[in-house]
């Protein structure tokens, strides 16, 4: 389907999700490494952070949709307004996800639910088809892979994850490079302030494991910071958040150890994710309401 849709697009929007993480940055710029004869444009509503610009040092990010364009391919987003962009009924929208959540808003829809990641399924799209692709563009889809898994460690890893990790490598991907290049990089003054947010941390009445931070979301480690919160035991799940500027509050939500789903928490607040790992973004007063959390 991806490779029709590209086929039959005279110019193209490559939309990556809001708070980008590698996932939707490594899939979305491979493929643009795919198309190089066709007009295509990079779009990520917020600002590609410093230390992610440094991997793609030949591609340019734009804040919103060109006006002429109306073929889009949303990559790794679960529901349009994972976009942050307007909507737009002119657009022609291919939906490339693998979220259990996702809500098939494309007019045309790729979801595999069963895969680890974005960069899996594109990884998996150009062995089968037997596509070309130079060395950087392996290491970007294995980058995005290990960012999606947490260097293969996570339950959404499967066999068909390390086959696409295999393939990638023997067209150039070094695993090591993958590894260094998702690892958070942890000063003196990080480690001290995760600290911190890590002595706050408790139980709550309903057996949920709580973390609250205030900062900006975009440059906090949060996905470290939740991970070492879930390893609690004996609680029901976990739960981090964290204030964003807006006034909002970003909740992460993982369970690696129960059959709690996490989507079905992150629902109700119009979030998503998977079942060992979602989130969602709401008010104080709406998160408040709920009482679960309190």
């Amino acid at each position: 389907m991806l490779l029709e849709f590209i086929a039959d697009s005279k110019s193209l929007a490559i939309v990556s999700h809001t708070t980008p993480d590698l996932d939707t940055l490594c899939a979305a710029s491979s493929i643009q490494d795919l198309i190089p004869n066709i007009e295509s444009f990079l779009v990520c509503k917020d600002m590609i952070p410093q230390r992610m610009q440094k991997l793609f040092p030949n591609h340019k990010w734009k804040l919103e949709i060109p006006a002429h364009v109306k073929e889009i391919i949303a990559i790794d987003c679960s529901n349009w307004q994972r976009t942050g962009l307007p909507e737009n009924s002119s657009y022609k929208i291919l939906n490339f996800d693998h979220h259990q959540t996702n809500t098939n808003f494309g007019e045309f829809n790729y979801i595999i639910k069963s895969a680890s990641s974005t960069c899996e399924m594109l990884a998996d799209i150009i062995r089968i088809y037997g596509i070309k692709i130079q060395a950087h563009t392996a290491q970007k889809l294995l980058n995005g892979i290990y960012d999606d898994t947490k260097c293969l460690q996570t339950p959404s890893t499967t066999s068909k994850t390390l086959k696409a990790c295999k393939f990638l490598q023997q067209h150039g991907a070094n695993p090591l490079i993958a590894s260094q290049t998702t690892k958070p990089k942890l000063t003196y003054r990080k480690l001290k302030n995760l600290g911190n947010t890590l002595r706050k941390t408790y139980v709550n009445q309903h057996g949920i494991a709580i973390c609250k931070q205030k900062g900006d979301h975009k440059r906090d480690h949060l996905d470290l910071i939740i991970d070492l919160v879930d390893q609690i035991p004996r609680k029901k799940f976990s739960a981090l958040f964290t204030r964003n500027h807006k006034g909002l509050v970003r909740a992460s939500l993982r369970n690696n150890k129960t059959e709690y789903d996490m989507t079905q928490i992150a629902k109700p607040f119009g979030g998503g994710g998977h079942k060992r790992a979602a989130g969602f973004i709401a008010s104080k007063e709406t998160i408040d309401q709920q009482q679960l959390f309190n």
